[in-house]
C-alpha cells in the first residue's frame, strides 16, 4: 500500500469513527433532559466538552481496532466497522434506556436481568414491540453504513478541527467539574451521571489548601431535575409535646464492643433501652452509613442529594416543627459534604471540631453539646447529634489507662498482613471503646441532671463498624468489603415510654428515619412517601437491605450479601466472607432496582 493509500484509509477510519462519536453525543441530549436541562452556560458547556471528550477516546479505541483490521484488507474493514460500530451504537442505546428508566447506565447485572425470566417480566415484549425492536437495530445498521460510505467524503481540515477540539474538551470538562464539585453546581453534577463511564477528576482538598472554601454553606436547594422525594406532601398531626431527639453516633463501632467489660456504663444503662442485636448500617464507609440513617433510602442515591442540596425529610422536619438543632461532630462535615446533604438545611451549621487528634476533637464536640444543654432557656424540644471519631482511630486520651493490654500506639495500617496477630489492634481498640464510655456517660449524666432523660429519645449506634481482619481476608478497618464485621453496629434507642427489650428481627440504617417521622414527629404520610425501610420495632422479615460504599453497591438477602460494583459484576458471600454464595437471584435484584429509583422522576 502507498502513503497516499495509506494517508486516505487513516483518513476514512478517522473520519467514520468521529461520525459515531458525534452519533453518541446526540444521543446524550436524551440523558441529559433525564436530568434537567437547564439554560445555564456551565452547564451546557460541561455537556458539550465532556460527552465530546469521553466519546472521542472511545472513538479513539475504535480506530486503533480498526486500523488493525484494515491491515487485512479494504472490506475486512468496512465490514467490521459496520458491525463494531452496530454493536456500539446498540450498546449505546440500550444503555439510555436503562438510564431513562433506571437512573443508572447499563452494566452485567442488568443485562443478566434483562435476559433472565424476571427481565421479561419486567419488560413484556408484545408484536408491536418486537417490531420496534427490529426497526431500531434496521436504523443502526443503516446508520453505521451510511457513515462508512460517508466518511470517504469527509474533507481533512474539518475533520482535524474536530480532532483538536475533542483533545482540548479533555481538560476542559475535567476544570469544570473540578470547581462544579467544589461548589456544589447542580447543572453540571447531574449531566456528569448521564454520560456512561465518564471519568472525571476532582481536587476538593487543593482548592481548599488555595483558600477556596467552596460551599460550604448551601442556602437554597438546587432542582436537579432528577429526585420525586418525597413522593407527596407530607403532612403531620399536631403533637401536644414533642419529645427531645438526640442522636450519638460513634464511628466504627463494633458489635463485639458494647459489652460489660468494654463499655460498663453504656452496657449498664442499656438495660433500660431497647436493643437491637441484629443492626446493620446502610453502608460500610461514613457516607453510607450516615445518609442512610438520616435518609431511611439507599445510599446510592447520594450523589442526586449532594447536586440538589436536599436534605432529608426528618431534617425537614425538625426545622419545620421548632426544634432548636445541636449538631456536633468531632469530624468536618464537609467530607464527605453532609453540609450540602443531611444537614443543608441547617443555619449557621458547625463544620468542624477544634483539636489536634479525634479524642481532643471528640472533647470539643462533647463540650459544645453539653454547653447548649446548659445554655438552654427555650420551652421548644431540641434535635441533637454528636458523631464521635475516636473508634475510628482507635485514639486514647494521651496517658490514658490501658485496661487492655497491647504496646501499640496506633495501627500502622501499610505494615499489616493477613499473617499478623489482630490481638493487640483489637485490644487498642477496646481501651479506645472504654474511654470513649466515660464520655458518652458524661452526656447522659447531664441529660438527667437537667431531668430531660424522661423526655428524650436517644440513639446510639454507629455509622458503620471496623473489621480487625475478621473475615481472614486481610481486611484491617472498613469500606473494604460488605461483611458483617465491617456492616453490622450496636443499636440502642431509649425511648420515654417504652418498655426495655431486646429485639432479634434484622433492622438497618434505612429503618431509623420512618420510626422517628411517624412515632416522633407525627407524620401521617405511608413511610413509602419518603423512605424504604420499615418501622424499628415492626418484626417484619426485611427481604433484603441495600447498603453502599463509595464504589459499591451490596444486596443482603438472608445471610448472603452480593456486590456489584460500578460495572455491575455480581459476587456473592456469606456475611462472614469465608464461603461463596449463588448467584443473586434476578427478582430480587428486579426489585432492588426498582427500590433504587423509586425517588426518580
Amino acid at each position: 500500500m502507498t502513503a497516499h493509500k495509506l494517508a486516505a484509509a487513516g483518513k476514512n477510519l478517522a473520519a467514520f469513527c468521529c461520525c459515531n462519536a458525534l452519533i453518541a453525543m446526540l444521543a446524550m441530549v436524551v440523558c441529559f433532559k433525564v436530568c434537567g436541562i437547564e439554560a445555564d452556560v456551565w452547564g451546557v458547556l460541561f455537556s458539550v466538552t465532556a460527552a465530546c471528550g469521553h466519546f472521542a477516546f472511545i472513538a479513539l479505541l475504535l480506530f486503533v481496532l480498526l486500523a488493525l483490521v484494515r491491515l487485512c484488507g479494504a472490506r475486512a474493514a468496512k465490514v467490521a466497522a459496520v458491525l463494531v460500530g452496530s454493536l456500539l451504537l446498540a450498546t449505546l442505546t440500550l444503555d439510555v434506556f436503562v438510564f431513562v428508566y433506571y437512573r443508572m447506565h447499563l452494566n452485567p447485572a442488568l443485562l443478566g436481568l434483562f435476559l433472565s425470566p424476571a427481565g421479561r417480566e419486567l419488560v413484556p415484549l408484545n408484536t408491536a414491540m418486537w417490531l420496534v425492536l427490529a426497526g431500531v437495530s434496521a436504523a443502526i445498521v443503516a446508520l453505521e453504513i451510511a457513515c462508512v460510505k460517508l466518511a470517504p467524503r469527509c474533507r481533512r481540515k474539518p475533520l482535524l478541527l474536530f480532532i483538536v477540539f475533542a483533545v482540548v474538551c479533555v481538560p476542559a470538562y475535567n476544570l469544570i467539574f473540578i470547581f462544579a464539585k467544589h461548589y456544589g453546581y447542580a447543572p453540571v453534577l447531574t449531566r456528569a451521571e448521564a454520560i456512561p463511564y465518564l471519568q472525571v477528576l476532582s481536587a476538593g482538598r487543593f482548592l481548599r489548601k488555595l483558600g477556596l472554601a467552596g460551599n460550604e454553606q448551601p442556602t437554597q436547594r438546587q432542582g436537579s431535575g432528577r429526585l420525586k422525594y418525597p413522593l407527596a406532601p407530607l403532612t403531620y398531626d399536631a403533637a401536644p409535646q414533642q419529645p427531645n431527639i438526640l442522636v450519638i453516633l460513634l464511628d466504627a463501632w463494633r458489635p463485639d464492643a458494647f459489652n460489660e467489660e468494654t463499655m460498663p456504663r453504656l452496657y449498664q444503662r442499656a438495660r433500660n433501652a431497647v436493643v437491637f442485636d441484629q443492626h446493620y448500617s446502610g453502608g460500610n464507609a461514613t457516607r453510607g452509613g450516615v445518609f442512610s440513617f438520616f435518609y431511611g433510602i439507599p445510599a446510592t442515591y447520594w450523589h442526586s442529594f449532594l447536586a440538589a442540596n436536599r436534605e432529608p425529610v426528618l431534617m425537614d422536619a425538625v426545622v419545620r416543627q421548632g426544634y432548636e438543632l445541636a449538631i456536633f461532630a468531632s469530624s468536618n462535615l464537609t467530607s464527605p459534604e453532609f453540609n450540602r446533604t443531611v444537614f443543608a438545611g441547617v443555619k449557621n451549621l458547625r463544620l468542624s471540631s477544634s483539636g489536634h487528634s479525634s479524642v481532643e476533637r471528640d472533647l470539643d464536640a462533647q463540650n459544645g453539646f453539653l454547653d447548649f444543654l446548659a445554655g438552654r432557656q427555650h420551652a421548644a424540644p431540641f434535635f441533637g447529634f454528636l458523631f464521635y471519631d475516636a473508634l475510628h482511630s482507635f485514639a486514647l486520651p494521651e496517658g490514658g489507662e490501658r485496661p487492655f493490654p497491647t504496646d501499640l500506639q496506633a495501627v500502622n495500617y501499610f505494615a499489616l498482613t493477613n499473617d499478623t496477630d489482630p490481638g493487640p489492634i483489637a485490644n487498642l481498640y477496646k481501651n479506645s471503646a472504654w474511654h470513649l464510655d466515660q464520655q458518652l456517660d458524661q452526656v447522659f449524666v447531664a441529660l438527667e441532671q437537667r431531668r430531660l432523660l424522661d423526655n428524650t429519645i436517644v440513639i446510639v449506634s454507629g455509622d458503620h463498624a471496623q473489621e480487625i481482619n475478621d473475615s481472614r481476608t486481610n481486611s484491617w478497618g472498613h469500606n473494604i468489603n460488605f461483611s458483617k464485621y465491617e456492616t453490622q453496629t450496636p443499636l440502642l434507642v431509649f425511648w420515654p415510654g417504652r418498655q426495655p427489650a431486646r429485639y432479634t428481627h434484622r433492622t438497618s440504617h434505612l429503618d431509623v428515619a420512618p420510626t422517628l417521622m411517624k412515632q416522633a414527629l407525627g407524620c401521617r404520610n405511608p413511610a413509602t412517601d419518603f423512605s424504604t425501610g420499615l418501622d424499628l420495632f415492626d418484626p417484619s422479615e426485611r427481604p433484603y437491605v441495600i447498603m453502599a460504599s463509595y464504589a459499591k453497591t451490596a444486596i443482603m438477602v438472608g445471610d448472603e450479601v452480593f456486590v456489584l460494583d460500578k460495572y455491575g459484576l455480581n459476587q456473592g458471600w456469606n456475611l462472614a466472607y469465608s464461603k461463596r454464595a449463588d448467584d443473586l437471584p434476578p427478582k430480587v435484584l428486579k426489585s432492588a432496582l426498582m427500590t433504587m429509583r423509586q425517588f426518580y422522576e
